[in-house]
């Protein structure tokens, strides 16, 4: 068949009197010291003088009865160290204590007006933390406002994790609202064309995921992946060319590694065909043209159908002619069997090609599908049109259909002069 255009698709410290584990007659040693320890001067008078018992040390201690004591006269002891350290320890807590409560008052810098900021939002990530991240992206100023604001709302369990894009000088409620509505950036997804290649759809992924394409390349073999994927069981070793299933995938809120997009790909060829009936397809082929294909012959057909044609209506059409011809033992002769080679976009250049899969030289179906076919493309292979057909040709805007090679070329060659 004639070249045709390739598809594209404080804390508080417990007890503020805390008891000391020494002997009894020590008072407690907690927010309020005991004025022994705390008062250096040893003078007799310093400690007869009104005020000088434990309300002169800013505290009522309690001993280990419970009741009030007196401050009795002893030699002056040195603090202890373990003292000195809880209550630097107490000094340090509280300081961060009140800049941690600075930083959530306090207003910080926000991305100017207009400028696009990505952040991106984990999974389970409580309001809080997402508060914190838009604060420091620079989306907010203020986290405590967005946690009210999202409270008062009542929207906190609907905030949903991912990518996103925020336009600095968003206000707050346009924030949440998109936060509720889910991830809005383009980055993490991932659009598959109808009818590419393995090799096209590697390199789409690299595109827009960032995944190296050998990599995928290498990955996507139906041998990892017929555990879990039994209608591979046809391929054996080769590759999934043909089950990359042309879609928009979504990988915004997961992370997109080389075998979560072959997953999710193989994943939705089996949603996508779980409604079509091989069985029954393969039996009216049987039928009509004595073939016996398999699930597998039926994809690497649909391959070439996606690529010939260029509509739905006529797809089936396009699948007729080749059943025909494989009914009456001729070659398929498509030049898309050969640009899968070649690369090429004049196939009739390329007829010459040394390869099983340049179908005007092989008889049968290629060895692999020559790309991924859409779901249309499969059902008009296993539902083809009912015709003689031989032979066609379809351009962007024109397609003919003939039953002899004579009439196939005449209407081509007068198409194309004119």
């Amino acid at each position: 068949m004639e070249p045709t255009p390739t598809n594209g698709s404080g804390s508080h410290f417990s007890g503020a009197h805390a008891r000391t584990d020494e002997d009894t007659d020590e008072l407690v040693v907690g927010a309020h010291a005991r004025a022994d320890e705390a008062i250096e001067d040893e003078s007799p008078a310093s400690h007869a003088a009104p005020g000088a018992g434990a309300h002169a040390a800013g505290a009522h201690a309690a001993g280990k009865t419970g009741a009030h004591a007196a401050v009795s006269v002893e030699p002056t002891r040195k603090p202890k160290t373990w003292l000195i350290v809880a209550l630097i320890a107490l000094v340090v807590v509280a300081g961060g204590g009140i800049a941690f409560g600075v930083s959530r008052c306090s207003q910080a810098p926000t991305a100017a007006s207009g400028t696009i900021v990505k952040v991106t939002i984990d999974e389970g990530s409580p309001t809080v933390t997402i508060a914190d991240k838009l604060v420091e992206a620079g989306v907010i100023g203020n986290s405590r406002q967005f946690v009210h604001r999202v409270e008062e709302r009542d929207v906190s369990a609907s905030l949903k994790p991912g990518k996103y894009e925020f336009t600095g000088g968003s206000d707050m409620d346009t924030v949440i609202d998109l936060l509720v509505a889910g991830p809005n950036a383009t980055e993490g997804m991932l659009t598959v064309a109808e009818g590419l290649t393995l090799a096209e759809t590697a390199k789409s992924v690299e595109d827009q995921l960032g995944i190296p394409a050998s990599t995928f390349e290498g990955a996507a073999k139906a041998k990892n992946y017929v555990g879990i994927h039994p209608f591979l069981a046809d391929v054996g070793d080769g590759t999934l060319e043909g089950y990359l299933f042309p879609k928009t995938y979504d990988f915004r809120t997961t992370e997109a590694t080389t075998d979560a997009v072959i997953r999710a790909m193989l994943d939705q060829f089996e949603s996508e065909t779980a409604g079509i009936d091989f069985e029954a397809g393969r039996a009216a082929i049987n039928a009509s043209y004595g073939l016996n294909l398999s699930n597998y012959d039926v994809v690497k057909l649909a391959s070439v159908v996606e690529r010939e044609a260029l509509t739905d209506e006529q797809r089936p059409k396009v699948a007729s002619v080749f059943l025909n011809r494989l009914k009456a033992g001729m070659k398929l002769e498509s030049d898309a069997t050969i640009a899968y080679v070649t690369g090429g976009t004049d196939a009739r250049a390329d007829r010459n090609v040394e390869s099983p899969y340049n179908s005007y030289m092989n008889a049968g179906l290629p060895p692999t599908p020559v790309c991924s076919p859409s779901a249309e493309s499969i059902k008009a292979v296993l539902a083809p049109a009912s015709t003689d057909y031989l032979y066609f040709w379809i351009t962007n805007s024109a397609e003919k259909f003939s039953t002899t090679y004579e009439e196939h070329q005449s209407t081509y060659d007068a198409a194309v002069s004119g």
